[in-house]
């Protein structure tokens, strides 16, 4: 096999991994093999915000593309992932995928950006949850250089990642927060109803976890809602 699934489909890996966008959920072939992520592992947005996937996506792609890709029945077969034409899950789809090659594959970043760096239609900047213009913008670049820093830094590791921890303490319930390396959680800060009330089942979790990891510094920016803490 030689020729590409579509027009409008990139390589990554020559005759192997490609990333497209289809307006239909496209049939396999003797050729290829046609995966998506969008409806089960969506971006939820709190607002205006928008991507990129988290990591716990990011873990769960990881495990579907290796299951496709050590199929037997695949041997011969190249693996497109794939997308809608929206412009956000397009975007979407190529952060994670690029994420992955640079964090599991060992791509380095040019590598990775190299054949996404002329698309056209290009890919959009991601943007925080403000509910005005969004005056910073986060690129596909900006993730990938930002994977492959902590990756070299040994902030984060996929082989030891632990998807039930995580998945668990984001839920807003648990505590909605994020462990981002050994001794760095990003957290929205829980609080009481009023002074003097019961502790909400949230700020129960946050403290648990805090005693229990000897968290002893915690440090708000700009937002009483945004917080971020350090332990040693």
């Amino acid at each position: 096999m030689s020729r590409k699934p579509d027009p409008n489909a990139i390589e990554f890996l020559k005759t192997k991994v490609y990333l497209s966008y289809y307006d239909h959920h496209p049939q396999n072939t003797s050729d290829f093999v046609y995966f998506t992520v969008e409806e089960a592992l969506p971006y939820n947005a709190f607002h205006l915000d928008f991507g990129p996937l988290h990591i716990g996506h990011l873990y769960r792609f990881a495990v579907a593309l290796h299951n496709i890709l050590n199929d037997p029945s695949n041997e011969r077969k190249a693996v497109v992932f794939y997308s809608s034409p929206n412009v956000k899950e397009r975007t979407n789809a190529a952060c994670i995928l690029c994420c992955y090659l640079v964090l599991v594959q060992n791509w380095s970043p040019h590598q990775v950006l190299q054949p996404i760096a002329q698309y056209d239609p290009p890919f959009m900047s991601f943007r925080d949850a403000g509910y005005s213009h969004a005056d910073f913008g986060l690129t596909i670049q900006d993730v990938v250089y930002g994977m492959w820093r902590a990756k070299e830094r040994k902030m984060v590791d996929i082989t030891s990642f632990n998807l039930e921890e995580y998945e668990q303490y984001e839920r807003v319930d648990q505590g909605d927060f994020n462990v981002i390396s050994k001794d760095f959680i990003a957290f929205a800060s829980p609080k009481q109803s009023r002074p003097g009330a019961p502790l909400n089942q949230p700020f129960k979790k946050v403290l648990e976890f805090f005693v229990n990891n000897n968290v002893q510094l915690v440090v708000r920016l700009n937002s009483h809602l945004k917080c971020h803490c350090k332990w040693w």
